[in-house]
């Protein structure tokens, strides 16, 4: 299976991570309906991640036989989403684009290269 993931920073996020964890959300009807409202703009921002990543595949994978797996996926922390994503889906390899856009000290990019420190898997990275 390829998983092909977007990481999307959203502060919703972690509001909504704050909401759940707090002991408000059993006493304040207003802080249920910060849930409610958190969740829809969470949705909607990872209904416009994964079209965007789709709109870039296009037909890259055309002619694939396995089995692929598109996700949009929110968190704070680009490396950190990529790393927890890869962990518990148990993959073998996390392959990575760089847009070259950093020094000639950080060859293999800023996100890349926390991944790389951050995970046992083997890391590609292509430009």
């Amino acid at each position: 299976t390829i998983h092909v993931i977007s990481v999307f920073k959203s502060d919703d996020q972690w509001a909504l991570e704050t909401i759940e964890n707090s002991d408000m959300v059993t006493k304040s009807p207003i802080v249920a309906e910060q849930d409610a409202a958190y969740r829809e703009i969470l949705e909607a921002k990872r209904e416009v991640a994964l079209q965007k990543m789709k709109w870039m595949l296009g037909n890259a994978l055309d002619g694939y036989e396995g089995k692929v797996l598109i996700e949009a996926v929110s968190n704070m922390d680009p490396a950190e989403g990529i790393v927890n994503y890869a962990k518990q889906r148990n993959c073998d390899l996390i392959v990575m684009g760089r847009r070259g856009l950093g020094s000639v000290r950080s060859m293999i990019g800023s996100v890349s290269q926390r991944v790389a420190h951050e995970t046992d898997l083997p890391l590609l990275v292509v430009k």
